[in-house]
């Protein structure tokens, strides 16, 4: 999944970002010259792997 942010979000859209990349397992920051991103790798686990 992917979110494309292209103007400054509001604080609900921000708070519900944030709550998602917390659960991720690796993150990184890409900078550009002309856009920035910071991604987040969440791995979600199945009812089976659940211990």
């Amino acid at each position: 999944m992917s979110l494309r942010l292209t103007e400054q979000p509001d604080e609900a859209l921000t708070m519900a970002t944030l709550r998602v990349m917390e659960q991720g397992d690796r993150y990184g920051h890409i900078n550009r010259l002309d856009w920035q991103a910071i991604w987040t790798d969440v791995h979600v686990k199945m009812p089976e792997e659940k211990q």
